[in-house]
């Protein structure tokens, strides 16, 4: 008879995903919270009719002008003005944060019209002040405070990642160059967002370091209702992965902080432009938002909407799926923004009726597989048992052959064995299939990459080329506008000395007229009159011939002082050719400069594939770990890092 101990198990042949819930999958509805800011100077001075109960959960809502009675609300908690950052983290931050470290998804959201208090609630005036910073970063501080006071058979990989979705397009606020990310799904990961930068941490200030860098990069802008009004939905995530030492398994847990843009009405804010177009497509994802909301609460709907918009597609699991989430729906007093803030408290209504199905995120250490395993072969030793003791009763009562009946069982062990080894050898080459699939890929890749490469080398040679061609002609347009410049400067010689010699002309006439007077008083009348005779005759013929030089001169002068004004064109054309030159070259150098960095990355991509394939097996063989760079730290270590590598990584 086989032994059944032997028997090798199915579960052993790959790492099984356990997803447990303590609570027999219990839904888990949204906890919903709602804040009221104070009034301020952006806001009128008159509040809107608002009763509050005693217990902080309900209110009434007296629309002005209408005869309809009160609106009833209930929430979760309501928050007052006077209720301060501490109290809301201890109501919504807090229990997210547990249920984080126990290994479930969380989510935070912030929702309400702009200029309500959201980024305020989210982040706070100052990630550093103790009193006034907002749930993030009280949040990032009571992980690691849990992760010090962690049992120290347990390791902690902390990452996190910053985006924010402007205009529809997701874009990295941690590296600022990669925009326009695209969202990406598969069964492991679930829907995420592709080459999103994840970086791995070991403290809260590391944490406080990469938030604050990724506030400065996100789009804020004044409007008539906000001086800084953010433009864009901030998503905060923190992934955190704790392994057992003892029995090598682990839990993961997601965190979603999200600070919302705010909703806004064209008539107040007076969008104009820009302002316009982001005004349009924050109104446009939240009213996507509210749509799923609505399709979640309708038991009718048979499809949520969730690809409607960027921000419902990245949020899917924490609006009715694996996720413990709390909404914070922010209002304002004033009663000039009653409106506003009665769709806020009927968007936080509905979004409270929608249950979520958070799961442990749990994964089999092999030695939970082996711990599963004995426990199957025990329970199978033990119907073995039974088994033998009931054929052998049977062999009594019926005077049959035992060992015909024991020869029966090997035989349909072996059967079961050939059945399971065959499985395994299908199983195994569907593994090599997929194997020699991605390796194909990574083929078609290399091809692609390298058929990139080559083109770009070429437009590289081409601008190249395209550049020496512009540098010889502002060669050229610089040497002929020195040639122009030295004809210029001739002309005006030649100009000056002509001005000069009719100036003499001149004045060589006006003494010989005056020497002539003169000559004409002292002489006698005979004498002047022979005198005057040969005078004049001798005086026309030289007046006559400098009329007839003066005459030249000036002709002379008109010619020069058209090319001199021609010459001055021309220059003029070919200054501002020689400018429109220099910005071609100029903007052809950039062309080229980024054509070469994107080669440069594409040959390190190129170059790298094999290497990082070959760094992901060898550490999945080595370590029978994801392979994934991290930073861990110890729990309890109070601080005490373990770095397995010293640098982050970005995924996909």
């Amino acid at each position: 008879m086989a032994d059944k101990s032997l028997t090798p198990s199915k579960t052993s042949l790959a790492t099984t995903l356990y997803q447990t819930d303590e609570r027999d999958s219990l839904k888990k509805p949204i906890k919903v919270a709602c804040r009221f800011r104070p009034l301020g100077l952006n806001f009128d001075q008159n509040q809107a009719h608002i009763e509050f109960s005693r217990d902080q959960k309900t209110l009434s809502l007296k629309p002005e002008g209408d005869s309809t009675p009160y609106l009833s609300f209930t929430f979760d908690r309501i928050f007052l003005p006077q209720d301060s950052q501490k109290q809301i983290y201890e109501e919504i931050g807090k229990p997210i944060i547990d249920s984080v470290f126990e290994g479930f998804n969380g989510t935070v959201l912030a929702y309400g019209q702009t200029s309500s208090g959201k980024t305020h609630t989210m982040i706070g005036p100052n990630i550093n002040d103790t009193i006034h910073k907002g749930l993030i970063p009280r949040m990032i501080k009571t992980l690691f405070e849990q992760i010090k006071e962690a049992d120290p058979t347990l390791e902690f990989a902390v990452k996190v990642a910053y985006c924010e979705i402007y205009l529809e397009k997701i874009r990295d606020l941690l590296y600022a160059g990669k925009v326009n990310l695209k969202i990406a799904e598969d069964k492991s990961r679930g829907i995420y967002i592709k080459d999103l930068s994840d970086v791995y941490v070991t403290s809260e200030n590391e944490v406080f370091s990469l938030l604050s860098l990724g506030n400065s990069h996100r789009e804020v802008g004044a409007t008539n209702m906000n001086e800084e009004s953010s433009r864009s939905h901030a998503i905060f995530m923190i992934t955190l992965s704790q392994t057992s030492t003892a029995d090598l398994s682990i839990k993961t847990g997601k965190l979603y902080l999200v600070d919302l843009a705010g909703s806004e009405k064209l008539a107040k804010s007076l969008a104009e432009g820009k302002r316009l177009d982001e005004t349009k497509n924050i109104n446009k994802s939240l009213s996507a938002l509210g749509n799923v909301i609505c399709a979640l609460t309708n038991t009718k709907s048979t499809h949520i909407p969730y690809r409607d918009s960027k921000l419902t597609r990245v949020l899917s699991e924490s609006l009715g799926g694996n996720s413990k989430t709390s909404l914070i729906i922010t209002c304002s007093l004033a009663a000039s923004n009653e409106a506003e803030t009665i769709s806020t408290l009927r968007f936080g209504t509905r979004a409270k009726a929608v249950n979520n199905k958070p799961i442990v995120n749990k994964e089999l250490s092999i030695a939970e597989l082996k711990l599963l395993l004995a426990q199957a072969n025990e329970t199978i030793a033990q119907k073995d048992e039974q088994i033998s003791w009931l054929e052998g009763k049977i062999c009594k009562s019926e005077g049959c052959d035992r060992e015909q009946l024991v020869v029966e069982r090997e035989n349909a062990d072996i059967g079961n064995l050939r059945s399971f080894e065959k499985e395994k050898a299908q199983y195994q080459n569907e593994v090599i299939e997929g194997l020699r699939r991605e390796v194909d890929g990574y083929k078609v890749k290399v091809e692609i990459l390298t058929r990139e490469n080559e083109n770009l080398n070429c437009k590289v040679l081409n601008l190249i080329e395209y550049l020496h061609e512009a540098e010889e002609k502002a060669i050229d347009l610089n040497e002929y506008s020195d040639k122009l410049q030295t004809k210029t400067e001739d002309h005006e010689k030649q100009i000056l000395c002509l001005l000069d010699t009719n100036k003499n002309l001149d004045r060589k006439i006006e003494e010989m007229q005056a020497y002539f007077k003169s000559n004409s008083l002292s002489s006698s009348s005979q004498q002047n009159s022979l005198i005057s005779s040969t005078i004049q005759t001798s005086s026309q013929a030289k007046v006559f011939s400098l009329e007839k030089n003066l005459e030249q001169l000036t002709l002379m002068y008109q010619i020069l002082a058209n090319k001199y004004s021609t010459a001055k064109t021309d220059l003029g054309i070919y200054e501002k050719k020689l400018l429109r030159k220099n910005d071609r070259i100029s903007h052809l150098e950039k062309a080229l400069k980024k054509s070469i960095e994107q080669a440069n990355q594409y040959k390190y991509k190129l170059e790298n594939i094999p290497k990082e394939k070959n760094d992901e097996r060898n550490n999945m063989s080595n370590h029978g770990l994801h392979p994934k760079i991290r930073k861990m730290i110890r729990g309890g270590s109070i601080g005490t890092v373990n770095i397995l590598c010293p640098y982050s990584r970005n995924t996909e």
